[in-house]
This record gives structure tokens, sequence and C-alpha cells, in this order.
């Protein structure tokens, strides 16, 4: 979250916060990209888009802090970054065995149908714009809850050891809390200042445990096995 990473942070919210405490935070992904990149060629096919889903959300948040600091906004990248995200992590769970082709095809299309009627026609891309992180958030949490499902049922060994446990875990957990915190932004209601600023300090937390969680994850994902020949 898994970014998922501060793509849509408020740069108001960032002045009444310690901005250097969530920028670091935001970074802590950084350990998990390192991870995973230097044990790419030998992890395997089906987890290496999870690698450049990390790698992704680093990129975005360095563009994210130019942003902020020149423009006191990063709305215009973080609105096209989600939407490269909800890709990213709907291939991740293709690659899983998820669903099918069929599916992937339409939930594709569904992402950048709603994604553009949101931020190109009835919106602004320069807008930080809530219903899409809304919808694609609902989506992964019910696709993380059925591979930890499915998961559970054939893993006999410790769930603790089994990356793709932990990525889903992580991803329901991040992507709940951030489903949550939308809802604040796509219903019109009043808030007051204090509400506003715990309700993303929480999210600054929840996003620090999910990019610590990334790293652990990291280091279990399986790797490819040396064929040995008989004697």
């Amino acid at each position: 979250m898994p970014s998922s990473r501060m793509a849509t942070t408020h740069f108001n919210h960032l002045r009444m916060l310690n901005y250097y405490y969530v920028t670091a935070f935001g970074y802590a992904n950084l350990i998990a990209v390192i991870i995973g990149l230097v044990r790419f060629k030998k992890i395997l096919k089906p987890y290496r888009l999870f690698v450049i889903f990390l790698v992704a959300g680093a990129v975005n948040d360095a563009l994210s802090t130019f942003t902020i600091i020149y423009w006191h906004t990063n709305a215009a990248n973080g609105n096209i970054y989600i939407l490269i995200e909800a890709i990213m992590l709907l291939f991740i769970f293709y690659n899983w065995g998820s669903f099918g082709k069929r599916i992937l095809y339409l939930l594709l299309s569904l992402f950048v149908l709603v994604w553009t009627g949101e931020n190109l026609v009835f919106g602004s891309l320069l807008k930080i714009n809530s219903f899409f992180r809304l919808f694609y958030s609902l989506a992964v949490v019910i696709l993380s809850i059925d591979q930890i499902n499915v998961t559970m049922m054939h893993e006999r060994k410790n769930l603790f050891r089994n990356a793709k446990f932990i990525i889903c875990f992580l991803f329901a957990f991040y992507y709940t809390f951030k489903a949550v915190y939308e809802v604040f932004y796509v219903v019109p209601m009043k808030m007051s200042d204090r509400f506003d600023q715990n309700l993303f300090l929480i999210l600054v937390f929840v996003n620090l445990f999910t990019n610590l969680g990334y790293a652990l994850a990291a280091l279990w994902i399986p790797t490819k096995q040396k064929l040995t020949l008989p004697y």
C-alpha cells in the first residue's frame, strides 16, 4: 500500500505534521525495493511484478517530494500513478491465478473507465480525487482476501514465511484503511482540522507498517530451484 507509499499526500497536512518524519516514513519502502532488486533474477516470475510495483512506488514518492516542494501539490503525478498502481495490482493477482484473461480485461477496462471519468471528464487531473482510489482499494481488498483463503487452504508450512500470504495480508490491511480514509472525501461531510489531521496521521503509520512488511515479504519470495542431474 504498497505503496502504498504517500502518492496522495496533501501539502496542507504536511505543513501541520512534521514534514521530515512523514517523508522518512514514506521512504521506508526503499528497504523492500533494495531486497527485491538484489534478489530479482533469482525469484520466481509471478513475483517479479511485485518488485516492479515497489520500485514504481519509490519513484513516485521521489517525484511527489519534488512536486510538493516546488509546487505545493502532487495531485497530477499522484492521480496518474494510482492508475498505474491499480493496473499493476491487477496483473499481480492475474499472475497468481486469481482470475482469467476475460476477467482481467474486464477489470482493466472498468478501472480505466472509472479513472478517466473522474480525472478527465467530470474532474480535474490537477485535483486529488478520491472515488477511484476508493473503488480500486475495495477491489484489491477483495482479491487479497480471496488469495489469503486459497493460500491458507493449500499451505501447511508457516504462513508468515509465505511471501504471497504476507503480501496479500499487507494489501488487505493497507487498502482497507485506504478505502475508509477515502470515504471521508467521497461522501460530503464536515470534518474538523484535528480529525482530518489525525486520520492522515494514522494513514502515515499504516503506510510505515506496510512498507516494513513488504521488506519481510521480499525476503521470503521463493526463488528458482537449481536443477541437479541424477548420478
